[in-house]
């Protein structure tokens, strides 16, 4: 396909993919790892799936869904946030197992290919960032707490940029984590490396385009930018946005309406005033 090799799927539900579920510390081929971490991360994404299902019910249950579909899509996964598991100790066993998993995945990883030339095994590499970051920080409220995660940032960036590209792909590949970094990393130079690493990307991952989202990210980066001059009076860049700036959340809705636009509906808790959820939205190309 597109001078690509056929890609192999596997089925797997939530059901039976995380029973047996367990740390591996080492594997013989790429292969191997590749069917791991389509497991882990069907795994992961069924939890913050989890997550959601409970949020949504909260949310209807205090108010009628919003008829914005898009908009109450946002607001859910913001909602999830808030989430409190601590109660439940089979979602508490899982995000600690999967996120276990996930780290010892990537430790095997890197013993796997010890000279950083095997482009599977960098992919695998790159991909592992995605359901783990997702995982770990998915519960996050505060965008701050992700600013001691910068060395992870720029290893991401850093890889995807060895990565050697696809011409297309039937899952998330290189996209997928380059985005995360445009949009939770906070350091100025890290984030725009991400940026133009999307902006050059030319690949079709499923629904990722390397295109529409290196448009939704720069103009994510430059409304956090413009919202942390207003608020501290400057002019010029800042080295450090303040949490007040920050969004938690991002979701890229078409318009029918505009043709070639669209909408990037953007959510943060605002925890320096009432600590309630605080929606904006704003417009972007998307025809590039």
């Amino acid at each position: 396909m597109f001078g690509q090799r056929v890609p192999h799927l596997y089925s797997i539900t939530y059901k039976n993919a995380g029973i047996d579920l367990h740390p591996l510390c080492a594997f013989d081929t790429a292969k191997e790892a590749r069917i791991y971490l389509d497991r882990l991360t069907s795994v992961a994404f069924g939890f913050r799936g989890k997550l959601r299902e409970l949020a949504e019910k909260d949310l209807n249950a205090m108010c009628r869904p919003a008829s914005d579909q898009m908009r109450h899509y946002c607001v859910v996964y913001a909602m999830a946030r808030r989430i409190d598991i601590s109660s439940t100790p089979y979602l508490l066993a899982r995000k600690v197992g999967i996120i276990s998993a996930l780290e010892a995945l990537s430790t095997a990883l890197r013993s796997l290919d010890c000279d950083g030339d095997s482009p599977a095994v960098l992919l695998l590499r790159i991909q592992q960032f995605f359901p783990w970051f997702v995982t770990s920080t998915f519960q996050n409220t505060r965008e701050c707490l992700h600013d001691n995660l910068e060395d992870k940032f720029a290893e991401v960036v850093d890889l995807a940029v060895n990565s050697s590209g696809f011409a297309f792909m039937l899952e998330p590949g290189i996209i997928a984590s380059p985005y995360l970094v445009g949009t939770k990393c906070r350091n100025s130079c890290i984030r725009r490396r991400a940026l133009e690493l999307l902006c050059g990307a030319t690949v079709q991952e499923g629904l990722w385009s390397g295109k529409i989202y290196a448009a939704s990210v720069e103009r994510f980066m430059n409304l956090e930018e413009q919202r942390a001059r207003d608020l501290v009076g400057a002019d010029d860049e800042l080295s450090i946005l303040p949490e007040e700036a920050r969004f938690s959340d991002v979701v890229l809705a078409s318009d029918p309406k505009t043709p070639g636009y669209g909408r990037l509906i953007c959510a943060r808790f605002a925890h320096e005033t009432t600590g309630q959820l605080e929606i904006i939205e704003d417009i972007l190309r998307t025809m590039v």
